[in-house]
């Protein structure tokens, strides 16, 4: 259910997005919002809230994928700066009074 998700989002060092026909995944959303920084395709709606190294990575090259996913495994003090990034942009972005506003 909807706790395990949550669960299993707020202890993943990254959340991994590879689709290049979807404007704007749930998933990335719900990573952001959990904390978790995104490694995602540069496609669509995706570079308006991921922005490249500060609350994620943007790429349609899958070996850099794999290395800046590497980098978050190998580099604490960076994940947990994204991470920190990645709640902090999600609050903001995505708020009631933000959606209320659309």
């Amino acid at each position: 259910g909807l706790p395990h998700l949550i669960e299993m989002l707020c202890e993943s060092r990254f959340y991994l997005n590879t689709s290049i026909y979807s404007c704007l995944p749930m998933g990335v959303c719900e990573a952001l919002m959990c904390g978790v920084p995104v490694i995602s395709t540069n496609h669509y709606e995706l570079p308006y809230i991921i922005e490249h190294g500060k609350n994620g990575f943007l790429t349609n090259d899958p070996k850099e994928m794999v290395g800046y996913a590497n980098l978050l495994v190998e580099n604490d003090d960076l994940a947990a700066e994204m991470s920190a990034n990645a709640r902090q942009m999600a609050l903001a972005t995505f708020s009631q009074e933000n959606f209320l506003k659309a």
